[in-house]
Formats: structure tokens, C-alpha cells, sequence
């Protein structure tokens, strides 16, 4: 699959605002990715475990599966993490029942299905499980008006961004792809983010040809931020500006709060806040790393308040 990091996604930029928002998954956004090569082995269950199915269900509330997929999951693994979710309380997973569709929406989820299933290796008059679970997700999330729906299948996401070409009813759906959710999971959890890079390139750029259409990861991670910069900084996620990386040696570390909405009177409350929050953080700067009080600098561009450790020569 083709990364794309010329475009923006307006669903990532949407749940980067709110990661509250119901998300709908594939059966490939649970099951770890093996690709059947003789010369690499697939990502264990216990890595795939804690770089991604444990993030992306801290992060995201609201995920969302369809009744079908849940008869792709076959391994052992994948059934007793699903299980544990939906059996927990409340329930940390949501299932998409068909039965719960109204006589209308059973009507128009058939018409969808009808629509889509001719793309796909799935035929419902035989109702055979290859592609089954995206046939039987899309239509009802189509049907409830639901809009995000995360996969990594390439012909899945074909389904959604050319629902008008196809005329598959999907126009109102839009597609999260997994390295956009990996982006993601970089900025928001900093602590996996070694192995979200093992999982990139065993997805992203492994072969040959992955390797002359898709960016390296040291290549990725910059030009999403850059791509997606209005988003971190409105949410103050500068990646590679985070405190937490600064130490002896370390040159650079900033935080950056958006005040392109508020107006330069102290009086007007949000403005106070914020200038009190970059000076407390500005004293935590200084006390926490015994930085000389002169190499902290606060600077305002942009609408934006920044409080910059200074850049420093190495002794």
C-alpha cells in the first residue's frame, strides 16, 4: 500500500480534535500482520499486543467493530483480548449488530451491500467469509450514519475514497488508513514509539517496491508533522519538542500552547490562563532540568505563545 504524505486526511485531522469519536475497525486493524514471507516472520501477537492494540484502545474510547468481523479473528489471542473488552465494564469495545437495524435500515443496508459486494470476493448469495466482514461493516455504518472507518486493506479503502466513481453508496464514509493511526499513536504515546517504527516498515517497507514509492520512517515522521502541523500545535504535541526527551546533550525542547483565538487583555480570562500556565511551565523547565533561568526564552508568532529552550553548544 502507497503511503500518502502529500495529502491531508480531514478524519485524521478530525480525531486528532476529538479521539472521542466512534471509529470503526477492519478484522486487519486487530489481527497482527503477517505477511506470508519466507524471509521475514510476521509481528508477534505480544508486540503487536503492546505497540498497538493496547494504544490505540487507550487513546481511542470509542472504537467499534462489526458483529462479522469478529468471526475473522480466529487466533486464540486475538479472541481472548476482544473478549476481555467487550466483557469488560463498561464494555471498552462497541459491536455493530445487524439486529438491531430497523425493518428501513435492513432495507437500505441490503441495497448498500448490493452495491458493494460485486468489488469485493465476497457473494452474499452464498455468504462465503473472504471480504465478508468490510462488506457487512460498511453498509452499516453507512446505514447509521457513522464516518470513520480504519483499515488497512487497500481495496477496502478503495470502497470509500471512490464511493462516487463506484457508486458504492459510501460518499458519506471516510477512510483512516493504519500508518495515519500509527502517526498518531507516535505523537500521543511516546513510549512505544520504537516499535510502532518496527511495525511501519514491516507494513510500509519491506519490499523493493514499498521502498521506491514509500517514505523511510526517519522520512515519514518529519513530513507528517510538518503536514499535520496545525494540528499538534493547536493540541501543544510538537513531537520532537517534548520535555520529556531533554537531557545532558539534548539541544532543543519546546512547548507550544495555540492563542490564535484569544486577545492580548490580561483581564480577558483564557488570555491570564495562558500566560500563567507558560510561566509555571517555564519555572518547572528550570527547576526540573537546573537550567540557568537565561537559556529559557518565551516568544509569542503566529497567534501562538512558545516557551523555547535556548539551542546550545555541545562542550
Amino acid at each position: 500500500m502507497k503511503v500518502d504524505v502529500a495529502t491531508k486526511n480531514p478524519a485524521l485531522e478530525s480525531i486528532f480534535n476529538d479521539p472521542n469519536q466512534v471509529i470503526t475497525l477492519d478484522a486487519n486493524f486487530l489481527i497482527p500482520p503477517d505477511r506470508q514471507m519466507s524471509s521475514v516472520r510476521g509481528i508477534p501477537f505480544p508486540l503487536f499486543q503492546a505497540c498497538w492494540l493496547n494504544p490505540i484502545f487507550e487513546l481511542f474510547p470509542n472504537l467499534a467493530i462489526h458483529e462479522a468481523v469478529c468471526s475473522e479473528l480466529i487466533s486464540r489471542d486475538i479472541k481472548t483480548f476482544i473478549n476481555s473488552k467487550v466483557n469488560a465494564s463498561p464494555p471498552k469495545i462497541i459491536i455493530h449488530n445487524d439486529s438491531e437495524l430497523t425493518e428501513i435500515e435492513q432495507v437500505l443496508r441490503a441495497s448498500i451491500e448490493a452495491r458493494i459486494y460485486p468489488y469485493t470476493r465476497y457473494d452474499p448469495h452464498i455468504d462465503n467469509r473472504d471480504d465478508r466482514g468490510e462488506v457487512k461493516t460498511l453498509a452499516y455504518i453507512a446505514v447509521k450514519g457513522l464516518i470513520y472507518f480504519a483499515a488497512h486493506d487497500h481495496n477496502a479503502i478503495q470502497l470509500v475514497e471512490k464511493a462516487e466513481l463506484l457508486s458504492t453508496g459510501l460518499d458519506a464514509v471516510q477512510a483512516i488508513k493504519m500508518y495515519e493511526i500509527l502517526f498518531f499513536l507516535y505523537v500521543r504515546n511516546p513510549s512505544v514509539r520504537k516499535d510502532l517504527r518496527i511495525l511501519y516498515k514491516y507494513q510500509y517497507y519491506l519490499t523493493k517496491h514499498e521502498k521506491a514509492i514509500n517514505p523511510e520512517w526517519g522520512v515519514f515522521i518529519p513530513t507528517m508533522e510538518s503536514l499535520y502541523h496545525s494540528q499538534l500545535q493547536t493540541a501543544g504535541m510538537m513531537c520532537h519538542d517534548q520535555l520529556h526527551q531533554f537531557k545532558p546533550g539534548f539541544s532543543y525542547a519546546a512547548i507550544q500552547m495555540d492563542r490564535s483565538k484569544l486577545t492580548n487583555n490580561y483581564k480577558d480570562p483564557p488570555f491570564a490562563m495562558s500566560v500563567f500556565l507558560g510561566g509555571m511551565i517555564g519555572i518547572l523547565i528550570i527547576t526540573t532540568y537546573k537550567i540557568p533561568r537565561k537559556s529559557l526564552t518565551y516568544r509569542e508568532y503566529g497567534g501562538s505563545m512558545k516557551l523555547q529552550l535556548n539551542k546550545r553548544r555541545e562542550p
